[in-house]
């Protein structure tokens, strides 16, 4: 089983402005004239994590990676304003124009992988591969999957230690619960209201229980980027249908998708490769959601090499 490169710093960090509001954190790490491989993130609302950096040769690979809106070292934290999905495909295409690429690969994690999937829709001559793991869509169907139908039936004891005060009816009620203190004025209630929907995302990330991504995720400043963008795009994306844009599809693609994922099904991975002529598909037995599953590190580093091979660039593997 292949294991973690060495931890890896940047070597370069950006902030730019995207609009009067939004400024986006950019940083940039490994060979400076290696392979570009821009990482696209979890969410809504995680921001960046170092922890993706050492799934990479840093000898082979140019590694970016950016916050989205409102997210990690963005700023302001947390801002829903002028932060749709659509929004944030058109920074990833101005993050490329900023830094000068040409054509670069695209990794995207959960959230990350849809927005990859749209962005290489959009635009098609810039992207070379895609590689992405958890597949998410926040539709109706995946929201109702993660709050209501799916993860709370998988992980019944879980929901009880960390949502038993949450209505359950439907994701409607949910969504509704979480906003009346995310949005109110008492900033304790806000923290605390944070803190449960990022300990409940975090602890049915992984197939194997993992207290680094739950003390990460419940950091109030990770938390309250991940609760309020989460409810506020989950309340209004089950109203806006994903797009259908079939441009990505002869684009070479790898989807990595944990059998046991409770954030998303592996239905919608394989719905995703049946639709996608260049992509191959590989189900981990042994993971869940997150990257923190070892098996899921091992198959991530195996994907991004062959996708590497199969693209023209070179990979080691860190055996």
């Amino acid at each position: 089983m292949l294991t973690l490169y060495p931890e890896l710093k940047p070597h370069k960090e950006h902030f730019l402005p995207v609009d009067n509001l939004h400024t986006i954190y950019i940083e940039e790490s490994g060979n400076k004239d290696g392979l570009p491989v821009l990482f696209v993130h979890d969410g809504p609302g995680y921001g960046s994590d170092p922890f993706c950096r050492r799934l990479l040769d840093s000898e082979r690979f140019r590694i970016i990676m950016i916050d989205q809106r409102g997210c990690g070292k963005s700023t302001p934290l947390a801002e829903t304003a002028h932060n749709r999905p659509d929004i944030l495909i058109q920074d990833i295409e101005r993050v490329r124009q900023h830094l000068g690429i040409d054509k670069w690969m695209l990794i995207g994690m959960g959230w990350g992988g849809f927005l990859s999937q749209q962005y290489a829709g959009a635009h098609p001559e810039a992207v070379l591969g895609v590689v992405i793991s958890g597949f998410f869509v926040a539709d109706e169907a995946g929201i109702s999957w993660v709050l209501v139908e799916g993860a709370p039936k998988m992980f019944p004891d879980t929901w009880h230690e960390v949502m038993k005060d949450c209505p359950r009816e439907n994701f409607a009620e949910v969504l509704s619960y979480f906003s009346k203190y995310l949005n109110g004025s008492n900033e304790l209630l806000q923290i605390q209201a944070a803190k449960q929907w990022a300990a409940w995302v975090a602890k049915i990330s992984t197939l194997h229980p993992c207290q680094d991504l739950v003390d990460r995720l419940t950091h109030p400043h990770q938390a309250i980027a991940l609760a309020k963008l989460g409810c506020k795009f989950y309340q209004e994306l089950t109203d806006r249908p994903a797009s259908s844009d079939s441009h990505f599809k002869d684009i070479p693609g790898i989807i990595v998708h944990g059998r046991y994922d409770a954030i998303s099904p592996l239905a919608r991975a394989f719905d995703l490769h049946q639709n996608w002529a260049g992509s191959d598909l590989y189900i981990i037995r042994d993971a869940g959601h997150s990257v923190r599953d070892p098996a899921m590190v091992d198959a991530l580093i195996k994907s991004i090499g062959a996708m590497a091979d199969r693209i023209g660039g070179v990979s080691k593997l860190n055996g």
